[in-house]
């Protein structure tokens, strides 16, 4: 199988619109801006290492369409790829779920959150987790990358990712086989609108 791995962690967008209203935490600001420093580059080079290179199957970054939004670049509903995310590993700024709490979002929150409708489970997530699970959808300023490898080697990466200064490095889900009915393409114009139900998030049981 092949796990996710996420080297940064997510909410710039929140925490910054929060702080543009003074509503955040001095420390919070330092501590997103000292991540979002810390370059993708060296990162690209260890995932481009002949250790790991060859047990990486994608890579993409994440910026503007938020994490759930650059993962779906990544799933296949007609190969049958998908993905299972945990909540609960995801890690988030302190400083985002703060703004969350505040209800401040990016001004591009909104239409970020269209991608909910690929997520198999998202109105019991959204219940049990009502700011995490709309920083899901938080548009990136210097996101991480976000990694599908063979799970063998996933602690592997994250602990060399650690130990180069990706503090927040972790495997934050699975890719999934989809049981899509034996649906294929060619759908007509009637299924246009019909976003496939590509991601499930573990953490609905849990509430917070």
């Amino acid at each position: 199988g092949n796990k996710i791995v996420l080297t940064k962690r997510v909410g710039t967008g929140a925490l910054f619109a929060a702080e543009m209203r003074g509503k955040v935490d001095g420390k919070f600001r330092s501590e997103a801006i000292s991540e979002m420093c810390k370059s993708n580059g060296k990162a690209a080079k260890v995932i481009t290492d002949p250790e790991f290179v060859s047990s990486v199957n994608a890579v993409t970054d994440v910026t503007g369409f938020g994490l759930v939004g650059h993962l779906l670049e990544m799933l296949d509903w007609e190969a049958g790829i998908g993905a299972r995310l945990a909540l609960s590993e995801i890690p988030f700024f302190e400083g985002a779920v703060s703004a969350a709490r505040q209800n401040i979002y990016s001004s591009l929150q909104k239409s970020n959150e269209n991608s909910r409708r690929a997520v198999k489970n998202h109105s019991a997530i959204a219940q049990a987790h009502p700011e995490k699970s709309r920083l899901l959808y938080d548009p990136q300023t210097a996101g991480g990358l976000l990694i599908i490898m063979e799970a063998g080697a996933a602690e592997a990466l994250v602990s060399r990712m650690k130990d180069d200064g990706y503090d927040s490095c972790t495997v934050i889900g699975e890719i999934i086989r989809l049981d899509t009915g034996g649906e294929g393409g060619g759908g007509g114009a009637e299924e246009s609108c019909v976003m496939r139900k590509l991601v499930e998030i573990g953490g609905a049981e849990e509430s917070c």
